[in-house]
């Protein structure tokens, strides 16, 4: 197999006032294009992404989700008077045009962003995904997941959500986000119209990462339910920045990264040239899987450093201890 020729960048950086949180990525190395196949669906390595239910509920993994919510915009559905009921809409394979047999192909496509909670009615997340002017036309809502393999809630033409797993922005306390710029600076905090209640806001760590430190991230990538994505190690730290690989995509937007503690040590704020693509192997022209009639999820095997596949970044959270978090 072939050297990759780049790693992705991710930056992190820690003071008393504030945190550098970072996401990193890179490439993996595989023995043939006999590997890039429609089972063959994430962008490194196997595709780690699990649904909720497949952790345990002491798990790290699933206290993360749990401290979860996906940012759904209200042109989806009517501001909630008691439940949230907002229309299905497109399925992900219908929306993305995908093949047939890709994974999640026939789960909705409902948000646009991910937070998690960081206070009692503090919500993180990307500075891109909203701003004081759009605080009050999304919904924050938990619990946006598939409780079992047999679970058809989010099967029907109307998705309902129990009104307290739902939550409105009524305040940015802070924000940074330049658009065009480098990725990094992007994030926001957001204070909920509530304290949000039976859920434990997630920890910040202070500690710097180590190589071969294990990583996780928890997710709606592609506007999907609720995904773990994991499987990952730090494969280089040096001072400010370290790097890793993720199986993230948009949607995954303001995901927080945890350590094997369950703490956060990034939020995920942009990355990749492309979450889906109908030719995943532009550098071989006798290689098409989707012959351009379809698409597939964008694979980074041992060539995608010279193609410069863009990385994933995390973003400055800012000085939450002079937020007031109080109830």
């Amino acid at each position: 197999a072939l050297q990759c020729l780049e790693d992705m960048r991710f930056l992190l950086h820690l003071s008393t006032t504030a945190l550098l949180l970072s996401v990193v990525s890179g490439c993996e190395m595989h023995d043939s294009f006999d590997e890039l196949n429609p089972d063959r669906l994430d962008i490194y390595g196997e595709d780690s992404r699990a649904e909720p239910y497949e952790f345990a509920e002491t798990s790290v993994e699933f206290r993360a989700v749990q401290a979860t919510a996906a940012l759904v915009n209200f042109s989806g559905g009517a501001q909630p008077a008691g439940e949230l009921r907002l229309y299905r809409g497109e399925s992900l394979g219908r929306e993305k045009s995908l093949c047939d047999g890709v994974r999640f192909e026939e789960q909705p496509v409902l948000s646009s962003c991910t937070g998690f909670l960081i206070g009692p009615d503090l919500l993180a997340t990307a500075g891109h995904c909203v701003n004081e002017s759009t605080c009050g036309n999304i919904n924050i809502v938990f619990d946006y997941r598939l409780t079992s393999a047999d679970d058809t809630s989010l099967d029907g033409e109307v998705l309902v959500f129990p009104a307290d797993n739902v939550y409105t922005c009524i305040k940015v306390e802070a924000h940074d986000y330049v658009p065009g710029g480098s990725c990094s600076s992007d994030y926001a905090i957001l204070r909920l119209d509530r304290p949000v209640t039976g859920r434990v806001p997630l920890q910040l760590s202070d500690a710097t990462p180590s190589r071969g430190e294990a990583v996780f991230s928890v997710g709606h990538p592609s506007g999907l339910p609720t995904k773990v994505a994991s499987d990952a190690i730090v494969r280089q730290s040096e001072g400010s920045t370290f790097r890793y690989e993720l199986d993230l995509f948009a949607g995954n937007s303001g995901s927080p990264v945890l350590d094997a503690k369950g703490e956060v040590r990034g939020i995920h704020i942009c990355g990749g040239q492309g979450d889906y693509t109908s030719d995943p192997a532009p550098w071989n022209p006798d290689f098409d899987l989707a012959d351009g009639s379809c698409q597939v999820p964008t694979v980074c095997d041992e060539y995608c450093g010279s193609l410069g596949v863009a990385h994933d970044i995390s973003a400055l959270l800012p000085d939450i201890a002079n937020l007031d978090t109080s109830l």
